[in-house]
């Protein structure tokens, strides 16, 4: 591990050169929060309209929260599609991912191919362990704090929001906040692809941007066979008058394996695999 002095001093100036800290996350609530708000789903769908155009689609993702239950960790290959600066990014990266106790280990494909995170609440200070490669590999491992200008410089949601579970009930909660708005269509397309993977997918839009839509119009991507979240798109209103929709959020989980038996040295620096 790169001594901690040393680190302070050279840390921007080999990060920013790699531009560090694409990070695919599928914004949700934090680790912290998700057991929390997952307790409350169903007594806040119960007491939610029912007969608001919102509700199939609610209790449609609150059926696939369920499934998600059931996964103690997975495996994948995380495309993510984020619009940051008025730049649109995209980052492709091998995730595995445990829920109890939750663990985050992150390798890009590209760009910046080899980088690696390493993310668990409770060690490393709370922070990232980060991995680069190329001459920022020189400084050796860091830990950069999640939050932080440095980590948030290319990514819209800070790490410790990443994860399946996390979209959904961040999703789930958002939705029965605006069963209280007019101007929401709900669409259901219960046969789509994503490639050869057959999904139903959930479109929402609104009819009017207020200050209670974070979003123009969301679609959500459900795993026909296993019921698992698979995709997540958001779009904002347009920036002109008769303009398109502008898509600002695209997260998308490919080869989805799930309960593969991740274990402590998955997510542990001193992997032989890994190089940290």
């Amino acid at each position: 591990m790169f001594d901690m002095s040393t680190r302070n001093t050279n840390r921007r100036q080999f990060l920013r050169a790699s531009t560090l800290m694409a990070v695919a996350f599928a914004g949700g609530v934090t680790g912290n929060n998700s057991l929390f708000a997952e307790t409350k789903i169903a007594a806040r769908i119960a007491e939610a309209d029912q007969s608001h155009a919102l509700m199939p689609a609610i209790k449609l993702a609150a059926k696939s929260l369920e499934a998600m239950e059931q996964v103690k960790d997975y495996q994948a290959v995380v495309v993510k599609r984020e619009m940051i600066g008025g730049k649109f990014e995209t980052t492709q990266m091998q995730i595995k991912f445990r829920e109890q106790p939750m663990s985050v280990y992150l390798k890009f494909i590209e760009p910046h191919a080899g980088r690696e995170i390493l993310f668990q609440p409770g060690k490393h200070n709370d922070n990232m362990l980060v991995h680069e490669t190329g001459i920022a590999s020189l400084v050796g491992s860091l830990e950069i704090e999640p939050d932080s200008s440095l980590a948030m410089e290319h990514n819209r949601y800070p790490i410790n929001r990443i994860g399946l579970k996390n979209l959904l009930t961040l999703n789930i909660d958002r939705w029965i906040r605006e069963t209280q708005m007019d101007g929401v269509d709900v669409k259901y397309y219960p046969s789509a692809k994503i490639g050869d993977l057959s999904c139903k997918v959930l479109q929402i839009t609104y009819a009017k941007k207020t200050d209670k839509t974070r979003y123009q119009s969301s679609r959500l991507f459900i795993d026909n066979e296993t019921n698992l979240p698979v995709r997540m798109q958001n779009w904002d209103f347009p920036t002109r008058a008769g303009g398109d929709p502008v898509l600002v959020e695209d997260y998308y989980y490919s080869n989805l394996k799930t309960n593969v038996g991740l274990k402590d040295i998955d997510f542990d620096p001193e992997n032989p695999n890994y190089d940290f």
